[in-house]
């Protein structure tokens, strides 16, 4: 077993010490079981992890997507995610969070899948920004949107069609 002083050596923080010591601890004892985890409602393994010294919402919401692999996860508490929302949304990064959860029944039961969309569109954004690139995919970006009634759509100046079907107002 790893001690403090181990744990310290390795590079780790006190405070990530005690977190881990604490996770370690609560393992042991029963209280976090990974098995039990891996099957369990994600409510339950949210509530489960977040009595661990150190591990918040955002922590177990992480675990659920990336280690059980959970597709219907709505993390509007991630920062990433936040400024996605903010800028294809065009709603300020404060309002984010209550748009994706307003967003949630629509991606549902995918919203793991669009926290991965959004995370991916962001990195992509981020990297052609003032490029070459940045002004062909901006005004390609711009003029989709993902309508709250579940469907793209594509923005025409004021008129609009449904781009599954091609139809104009």
């Amino acid at each position: 077993a790893a001690g403090p002083e181990r744990l310290r050596a390795a590079g780790l923080s006190r405070p990530k010490v005690s977190y881990v010591l604490d996770l370690a601890e609560k393992t042991s004892q029963g209280q976090v079981d990974f098995a039990r985890l891996a099957v369990a409602p994600d409510e339950e393994v949210v509530t489960t992890l977040t009595e661990v010294k150190g591990i918040g919402v955002w922590t177990a919401k992480m675990f659920l997507i990336f280690h059980l692999d959970r597709h219907d996860v709505n993390a509007h508490e991630d920062l990433g995610l936040q400024i996605a929302v903010s800028r294809l949304y065009v709603v300020t990064r404060k309002l984010a969070p209550k748009k994706m959860q307003k967003l949630a029944p629509v991606w549902a039961p995918y919203n793991s899948v669009a926290a991965l969309t959004l995370w991916n569109w962001r990195h992509v954004m981020d990297a052609i920004e003032g490029g070459a690139l940045a002004d062909q995919w901006k005004v390609q970006v711009d003029n989709w949107a993902f309508e709250e009634a579940g469907r793209w759509t594509v923005r025409e100046g004021p008129r609009q069609h449904d781009a599954r079907n091609g139809s104009r107002p």
